[in-house]
């Protein structure tokens, strides 16, 4: 899985285990670089943002495709606006 993001000190793609806590992962890659806004399981479109306990959960199934740790930079926090049909 990919652990990445802004926040990450030296983002990597490690092979885990199911069970292994995310803030495990994290320290493997060094730690935080900064303060990361929000943690998501997954990518950045589809990906979930993990519950306010972060770190302490673990790697729950296989399909875990990776961890991102974002700044506050890294974050749209702009009011959503109207869909102008591009697909």
């Amino acid at each position: 899985m990919t652990v990445s993001g802004g926040a990450i000190r030296e983002p990597k793609n490690v092979k885990v285990l199911i069970g292994t806590k995310v803030s495990d992962l994290i320290e493997f890659c060094g730690g935080f670089a900064a303060r990361p806004e929000r943690l998501i399981n997954g990518g950045r479109m589809m990906g979930q943002p993990l519950p306010k306990r972060g770190p302490t959960v673990p790697v729950w199934s296989k399909g875990t495709s990776g961890i991102l740790a974002l700044t506050a930079a890294e974050i749209n926090d702009r009011p959503t606006s109207a869909c102008i049909r591009c697909g």
